[in-house]
């Protein structure tokens, strides 16, 4: 008996749709920052890197930027609720991570840092 062939041609094309190329590298993006998450899209193009950083939470954050040895390469001041701050960089290739090193106490006297909660993410930097 012959099975339709209707569910291996839904399969091939959902595989093709979630493959897709790989992303072209760009000179600017959107950094999203969020209790507790960062959202950046990559691969970044190296030399000039505009990024353009939006606070989308409910608590003041920052951003820093490390490079590959774990150098800071900057920051961005405190970046306030429903606000978005503009952060230009000259990079080189290699991994960067981008994190939100803010630590507080909260009301019962609880340690939180945002960066152990997850405030943190990687973007590559690549040669065009």
């Amino acid at each position: 008996m012959m099975r339709p062939a209707l569910p291996a041609v839904m399969l091939a094309l959902v595989l093709m749709a979630c493959s897709g190329s790989p992303q072209e590298p760009v000179g600017a993006t959107d950094v999203y920052l969020d209790e507790f998450f960062i959202t950046v899209d990559g691969p970044l193009a190296t030399g000039t890197v505009d990024l353009s950083v939006t606070n989308d939470g409910e608590f003041a954050h920052t951003l820093l930027v490390t490079g590959p040895d774990g150098s800071v390469i900057a920051a961005t001041e405190l970046v306030a609720p429903g606000t978005t701050v503009d952060l230009g960089l000259d990079l080189p290739p290699g991994r960067y991570r981008l994190s939100c090193r803010i630590v507080v106490q909260d009301r019962d006297g609880g340690i939180i840092d945002h960066f152990e909660e997850g405030m943190r993410a990687g973007v590559e930097v690549v040669d065009t």
